[in-house]
């Protein structure tokens, strides 16, 4: 993905980075995202319909 190929880039990134997308609305996708974790980089927020 061109938006994030500037991060795999990054020494040590091929060992150490694991980039994911997980729903912010749903809480098991998140718990699966950030399992073994021990950073998290949030770099979006939700879209929603609702004003």
């Amino acid at each position: 993905d061109p938006k994030n190929s500037h991060l795999r880039d990054l020494e040590g990134a091929e060992e150490r980075l694991i980039l994911c997308r997980a729903d912010l609305l749903d809480y098991e996708s998140l718990l699966q995202a950030i399992q073994g974790c021990q950073g998290v980089f949030h770099t979006a927020s939700p879209v929603t319909d609702d004003p």
